[in-house]
């Protein structure tokens, strides 16, 4: 009620100097119509260009004050309501605390909103979001709002530059999108936070993110172009003093790639590589591969399994190399057809 009566009085005001403005001006005319002496006529002209002039400014100035009170009231509005950033925040934190993982991330996510309209608050609007996310994603359907979150946070963290964060952030929303079969998405997501760990000059962050978006690739089908990764991703490890260790399985998994795509031609690849890495060279992961090249020329299936079971002995297999080994198998029981 009392915001109401205020802006009624505001626009009240304003009406008020509007009539005054055209009860000058009109007056003014009529008068000079009447005046005939020049000196009373010059003499009126000025002071009624200034009494124009004073009208006009008062005028304004009422439009400014009015505008300035209706913000003030919003103002006012907002922090009686507990509408403000801060209160949102305490307001998520007490949800969290109470497990209530929806109210809490919806709390955070408005929070981050109100934030991000304030000036020099983007770090705080980032944070936000980032809480949001992890009480998002706490909940099934509620985790697109987590990715959501996520992937805004990560571009406030940017424009702030702080990519290794962004990044993080990014990484975090492609493992979720993974796990809910957004496969593309999750492609996109590691490419991008790869990008932004290359601009932090961190190598091995930016590796493992690229290798995560080879294998959804290889997953999809794309066995050729996941294989070109994870070659040039061995290629990069080994020039690294602290990636060289990887090299080897980088380039085992671009050699199970090409094997299942039915590439001709694997087992001189493999060849090539081991002269261009000398941590490949003499490995147990080459003398799987040169097998495996092996029991494919042979169409045999036992022979799959018995270099399989080898390099067991000594070494354990990812899940990456457990489904392309299952598809080899299935394209070497085929006869050679591929298989999606």
């Amino acid at each position: 009620m009392k915001i109401g009566r205020l802006q009624n009085s505001s626009a009240s005001c304003v009406h008020i100097y509007i009539q005054l403005y055209y009860r000058y001006t009109s007056s003014g005319s009529s008068n000079l119509t009447k005046s005939c002496n020049y000196t009373e006529l010059e003499h009126h002209r000025a002071t009624t260009t200034t009494d124009e002039i004073s009208v006009v400014f008062s005028w304004w100035l009422a439009v400014l004050l009015s505008s300035l009170m209706l913000w003030l009231l919003y103002q006012v509005k907002k922090i009686a309501t507990g509408e403000t950033a801060e209160n949102l925040v305490a307001k998520g934190i007490k949800h969290k605390a109470d497990k209530t993982w929806r109210e809490a991330g919806r709390a955070f996510e408005n929070a981050a909103e109100q934030f991000s309209k304030q000036r020099r608050c983007e770090l705080d609007a980032a944070n936000n979001y980032s809480e949001a996310a992890n009480c998002y994603r706490k909940l099934p359907d509620t985790r697109p709002k987590a990715v959501r979150c996520l992937q805004q946070a990560a571009e406030m963290y940017a424009e702030q530059g702080q990519f290794s964060i962004a990044a993080r952030q990014l990484e975090e929303a492609g493992d979720l999108l993974a796990a809910s079969q957004q496969v593309e998405e999750a492609i996109d997501v590691y490419v991008r936070a790869a990008d932004f760990w290359s601009g932090e000059d961190s190598p091995a962050s930016a590796a493992g993110s690229r290798a995560k978006a080879a294998e959804l690739t290889a997953d999809c089908g794309r066995l050729a172009e996941a294989a070109a990764v994870f070659e040039d991703l061995g290629v990069s490890a080994e020039q690294h003093s602290l990636l060289s260790f990887g090299a080897k399985d980088q380039l085992a998994k671009s050699c199970l790639c090409l094997l299942c795509s039915g590439a001709a031609g694997v087992g001189e690849k493999a060849e090539q590589l081991a002269g261009l890495c000398g941590s490949f060279k003499d490995t147990d992961e080459l003398s799987l591969v040169r097998s495996l090249v092996s029991a494919t020329d042979a169409r045999n299936v036992a022979a799959v399994d018995a270099a399989v079971a080898e390099f067991e002995r000594f070494n354990n297999l990812d899940d990456f190399a457990r489904r392309r080994l299952d598809q080899l198998r299935q394209f070497v029981a085929t006869g050679g057809v591929q298989l999606q």
